[in-house]
C-alpha cells in the first residue's frame, strides 16, 4: 500500500491528463518516486538482519546449508519487491482508469512510446494494461536488485530505517553521480538499462535480454557477497 499511496501523492503533484499513459510516464519522472522503493523494500530487506538476531539463521543452515539459504533469502527478497512494484502500479493504473482513458491512441504522447518504448508494441495493438505490466515489471527489477543490495547492507547496519533507505539512497547515486561523474555508456547505468523508455541499446529484444542477463549478474554477484558474509559468521 506505499508504493499505492506514494504514486497516488504523485499523480496529484501532476496535475490532470489526457490518460493513463501519460499520467504513468509522467509522475516517473518525479524525483519523489523514489519512495516506492521503501514501500518494495519494506518487506524482507531486513530479513538477513533479524534471522541472525533471533538465531533463525543457524536453524536455517543447519536444515539446507548456507548457498541454499542465501539463495532463498535472495529469491525472496527480490521477488517480493518486484511483485510488490508491479502490483502497486497495476493498482494505481486501475484506480485512475475509472476517471481517464487508459490511452490515447491518436494522440502524440501514445505514437512516441510505440516508436520508442521498448514495449511500444502493446500499445500498438490495443494491450494497454499488458504495457503498464511489463514497464512497471522492467523497472520493478532494478528496485528488485536494490532491495536485495539493502537486504546484504543489513548485515553490516544495525538501523533498520537506514537499511530501508538504502535503496532509494543508491539510486540517487547512481542517478547523480555515477552517470554524470564517470559518465558511463547506456548500457551499464542501471537506470537506463532497466528503462523501458530509453532501453540499453536501440534495439528492443537486445535491450530486453540485456536487462534480464544484468539482473541475473547482478544478483549472483550479491549472491556470492552474501554467501562469504554469512559462512564467514559461522
Amino acid at each position: 500500500m506505499l508504493i499505492y499511496t506514494a504514486l497516488i501523492l504523485n499523480s496529484f503533484l501532476w496535475g490532470k491528463s489526457n490518460d493513463v499513459l501519460l499520467l504513468f510516464m509522467g509522475i516517473r519522472t518525479f524525483s519523489t518516486i523514489v519512495i516506492t522503493y521503501i514501500g518494495a523494500s519494506f518487506c524482507f530487506s531486513t530479513s538477513l538482519a533479524e534471522d541472525q538476531e533471533h538465531g533463525y539463521v543457524w536453524q536455517a543452515l543447519c536444515r539446507g546449508g548456507s548457498m541454499r539459504y542465501c539463495i532463498s533469502k535472495i529469491v525472496v527478497c527480490f521477488g517480493s519487491a518486484v511483485f510488490s512494484y508491479v502490483a502497486g502500479y497495476l493498482l494505481f493504473v486501475i484506480t485512475y482508469a475509472f476517471k481517464y482513458p487508459l490511452c490515447d491512441a491518436d494522440g502524440n504522447i501514445a505514437q512516441f512510446y510505440v516508436g520508442n518504448d521498448l514495449f511500444g508494441s502493446f500499445i500498438q495493438t490495443g494491450h494497454y494494461l499488458l504495457f503498464f505490466i511489463a514497464s512497471s515489471m522492467l523497472t520493478g527489477m532494478l528496485v528488485g536488485i536494490l532491495a536485495v543490495c539493502a537486504m546484504y547492507l543489513s548485515l553490516f547496519i544495525k538501523s533498520k530505517v537506514m537499511v530501508l533507505s538504502v535503496p532509494m539512497l543508491l539510486h540517487y547515486f547512481i542517478d547523480n553521480y555515477i552517470e554524470n561523474w564517470l559518465k558511463l555508456p547506456d548500457f551499464l547505468s542501471p537506470v537506463y538499462v532497466f528503462n523501458s523508455e530509453v532501453g540499453a541499446f536501440n534495439d528492443r529484444v537486445l535491450s530486453l535480454v540485456f536487462a534480464v542477463l544484468y539482473a541475473l549478474l547482478s544478483l549472483s554477484l550479491l549472491l556470492a557477497l552474501t554467501f562469504k558474509e554469512i559462512e564467514r559468521r559461522r
